[in-house]
């Protein structure tokens, strides 16, 4: 199971693995 982070873009917060990069976190927001 892995570690859940929390990354705020641009006042979005989205949870994903530890390990996601920014990118692919903007992506999942629709980034």
């Amino acid at each position: 199971m892995s570690e859940k982070v929390k990354v705020t873009i641009d006042g979005i917060t989205v949870e994903v693995d530890n390990g996601t990069t920014i990118l692919n976190a903007a992506r999942q927001i629709g980034g």
